[in-house]
């Protein structure tokens, strides 16, 4: 009897549910799809609480990740992977390439500026992986610190000075992108020599941007390299920073300090765009901008005046985007002129990233006014506001230009003439004949501030991140020099005059001048 009784059972659980299926499915399909549904009901509530939880738990999740990338615009989620941010179709198929638009700090918004400072912070809380050291190039490209300490080797071969910096640029760009999961973040860059009159004063010191220049007095330290007491940033982007660990509150690597220089001596900006369109080699133009690139350095002061120090301050990286835009109008200049790019050496490997300079150098995208990198294989176009006139592409970019809202018919007649003289049909001569300057350029000053600062890498600090001879440190004071000379010669092609009024102070031209290209 118990064994008929186990063999109905399991007939009635196996057998008869089968039977009863086949007979259904060929004359009730109906009741055969609501007995399925309602299994499947059972089914679910067999899980019970659990299986809800477990569901609650993964939408929870799905929502944070959500929350951390904007990737729902048809744009893959910035990852750092070769597929960062590029635009895609539904089946996540690459279509084209990033756009990065970099803006001047004067163009950005404040919720612009503070999507770029939110990002940094970020990237800076990240720890460093290598015990004992605050700052290490292994982490590179995962925190702040390790791209302060990974700029000394971009100086290590002078050739490698600007596609290195490019690529450095770009890789930090990528990773405010991916820590923040917003694709479109991306590194602000300041132009000084569009007011060499009023770097000291200007927009970039405020608290909603790179901090005040002066600091706090109530916040100081000493800086042991300059023997002298400098004030820390307490505002801005880099706000109370800390540059290590197990640091005593006076010691000024416990803070981002500035020390700015009162006298400051900028060039005009006529005067870069004409040693810009200067028909030479990359390698020559690229000397003569590590020559002048110094007087940033040395009148902010601080972090900033020591090069193993400078990428300490945040605002050095816009800096190295106003170098960055200087490479991307020569490029485009060239381009326009159906020039090619005249680098002798960019078949050479760039030291540590190991690959020929020329794929950091990049391609002119006219169309977009943006250079693509990298040049075999590329996955971005970085754009700047001024490749824009740079390209003739008025109206048909969106890319953002610098002009400012002026209140008086004075600055706004100078902010159209530093618009006009970006277009490439503007040319070296067109530039000397017509624009008058304003701000003279002392050499004296000029070669003290390159010179201290490329010497700064023979210092104790220096020698701390790489093995330079004095032969290296001795080159770039050489190329100072030269540079120094070449500057003050084209200087003395443009005609002089006073300023009148403040936007002439300010801007280093005169504003009644005529320029038509």
């Amino acid at each position: 009897l118990t064994e008929a009784m186990l063999v109905f059972q399991f007939l009635l659980v196996n057998a008869f549910p089968v039977l009863l299926a086949s007979l259904v499915n060929e004359s009730c399909p109906d009741q055969l799809a609501a007995l399925q549904v309602t299994a499947s009901q059972q089914n679910q509530a067999h899980h019970g609480k659990a299986h809800r939880e477990k569901s609650h738990h993964k939408t929870v999740h799905n929502k944070k990740t959500a929350g951390r990338s904007r990737s729902t615009d048809g744009r893959h989620p910035p990852d750092g992977s070769d597929k960062h941010c590029r635009p895609q179709d539904a089946s996540g198929r690459v279509l084209g390439l990033q756009r990065r638009i970099r803006k001047e700090v004067h163009t950005l918004s404040d919720a612009e500026f503070q999507s770029f400072a939110k990002a940094a912070n970020l990237l800076k809380e990240v720890e460093s992986k290598c015990s004992g050291k605050a700052l290490c190039a292994e982490d590179y490209p995962n925190t702040w610190d390790s791209f302060r300490a990974f700029n000394m080797r971009c100086h290590n071969d002078e050739e490698d000075f600007l596609v290195c910096h490019r690529r450095m640029l770009y890789d930090l760009e990528t990773s405010l992108q991916k820590i923040s999961g917003d694709c479109d973040v991306t590194l602000p860059y300041w132009n000084p020599y569009r007011e060499p009159g009023n770097a000291l004063d200007s927009k970039v010191w405020n608290s909603s941007r790179f901090g005040a220049l002066w600091g706090v007095e109530e916040k100081y330290c000493y800086d042991s390299a300059e023997d002298a007491w400098t004030d820390c940033v307490t505002d801005g982007v880099g706000a109370d920073w800390k540059q290590g660990t197990d640091i005593h509150s006076y010691d000024c690597s416990a803070c981002l300090n500035r020390a700015p220089e009162l006298h400051a001596n900028l060039l005009p900006f006529p005067v870069l765009l004409a040693a810009t369109k200067k028909d030479r080699t990359l390698e020559d133009f690229q000397s003569w901008v590590r020559g002048i690139v110094a007087d940033v350095h040395f009148m902010v002061g601080g972090d900033m005046a020591h090069l193993p120090e400078a990428t300490t301050d945040p605002v050095s990286f816009a800096h190295l985007g106003m170098v960055d835009l200087l490479l991307s109008l020569r490029q485009v200049y060239r381009s326009n002129a159906g020039k090619d790019q005249l680098c002798t050496t960019c078949s050479k490997p760039t030291a540590f990233y190991n690959v020929p300079r020329s794929e950091w150098l990049g391609k002119v995208d006219a169309a977009n006014s943006c250079i693509q990198v990298p040049a075999s294989s590329p996955r971005a176009c970085i754009g700047y506001g001024d490749l824009v006139q740079a390209a003739g592409n008025q109206g048909k970019a969106s890319l953002l230009g610098e002009a400012e809202s002026e209140e008086s018919s004075a600055g706004a007649k100078c902010s159209k003439m530093l618009t006009t003289m970006k277009s490439s049909s503007c040319g070296v001569k067109d530039l000397l004949h017509n624009v008058v300057l304003t701000q003279r350029y002392n050499s004296t000053s000029a070669y003290a501030a390159c010179r201290t600062y490329w010497s700064s890498m023979d210092s104790e600090m220096g020698r701390n991140f790489m093995q330079w001879s004095k032969y290296t440190a001795t080159k770039r004071i050489e190329s100072c020099k030269a540079a120094v000379n070449e500057t003050m010669k084209l200087v003395s092609f443009f005609r002089h005059a006073e300023p009148v009024g403040s936007p002439e102070t300010k801007y280093g031209i005169k504003c009644d001048a005529t320029l038509q290209c």
